[in-house]
């Protein structure tokens, strides 16, 4: 369930985006709200080895998420006001668009690559660091936070680095690449500042390609606001398949107590997202002006 809400969350985050702004904002758009999240998950990593059990870790986090929605009810609008209404079909004429589009179901092979990967690290990293570099509970739990701390600057320096540049693709791809290299590294050396470092640059590698990826629905020409609540449910449901199945299913049963070949499958899993977006198109802000024109 703790997985499958940020899942549902994020399936709609293009939609309701891109009723608030242009095309030519997404990527910053998505960029900060991708950094918010990277903000709670690093304040939960770092704290939750200092709750006295585990009861009162979810009870406090449970509290908080109450909060949070009693604030989305009371001040987030699906739309601005006076904005055009969306044409109504039936919800089967929705789906049947946005999944016979080629390019949903890639983004959605590099997003659950990328949560699978990202789920490996937050997942079994602390408990690795204790087990295998001799870290207290505390220190690794901070060690950890250091990679969605890492994701928070990648967030915001992402987007704004892509449209400085006009392009999406050239980001992408060469990132997914330095950050399997970059999240491999920080598990191989010692603990210190060399492994702070590569955790943080895994992490700004993770937060550089997850909000341009997440905007693509919004620029797809054949999704557009339309459909784009669709194809965010499709995306949603193959991050959720990744963030659960990958790490669990597939790759600790191959890795078993193996941590080496873990967090090595956990890094290719990066890697397959560089490979899925050379398939994509390029729908940076140089693309989209040239289609405009």
């Amino acid at each position: 369930m703790l997985i499958t809400c940020p899942g549902l969350l994020n399936a709609n985050a293009s939609k309701l985006l891109g009723a608030w702004f242009p095309g030519e904002q997404m990527n910053t758009a998505m960029g900060i709200y991708f950094s918010a999240s990277g903000v709670g998950m690093s304040v939960g990593l770092a704290t939750s080895a200092l709750f006295p059990t585990t009861k009162s870790a979810f009870v406090t986090a449970g509290f908080a998420m109450l909060v949070i929605w009693l604030l989305w009810m009371a001040f987030i609008k699906a739309s601005p006001e006076g904005a055009p209404g969306l044409p109504a079909m039936p919800v089967t004429g929705y789906i049947k668009v946005a999944a016979g589009s080629r390019n949903v179901w890639l983004v959605s092979l590099a997003l659950m690559f990328l949560m699978g990967s990202s789920m490996v690290f937050s997942g079994f990293l602390p408990n690795a660091l204790n087990k295998v570099h001799g870290m207290s509970p505390v220190a690794a739990g901070f060690m950890t936070s250091i990679v969605t701390f890492g994701t928070i600057v990648g967030s915001l320096a992402g987007p704004f680095l892509s449209d400085r540049v006009g392009k999406i693709k050239p980001f992408i791809t060469p990132v997914a690449v330095l950050g399997a290299i970059a999240g491999y590294g920080s598990w191989l050396l010692p603990q210190g500042a060399g492994m702070a470092t590569m955790l943080a640059l895994f992490g700004i590698f993770l937060g550089i390609c997850t909000p341009l990826l997440m905007a693509f629905p919004m620029l797809l020409p054949e999704i557009g606001p339309v459909y784009a609540g669709s194809a965010g449910g499709i995306i949603g449901t193959l991050q959720v398949v990744g963030a659960v199945f990958i790490p669990s299913f597939i790759i600790a049963p191959l890795a078993g107590q193996n941590y080496n070949l873990l967090f090595a499958l956990g890094s290719l899993s990066f890697l397959m997202v560089g490979a899925v977006s050379l398939l994509l198109p390029e729908l940076g802000a140089a693309a989209r002006r040239r289609n405009i024109s």
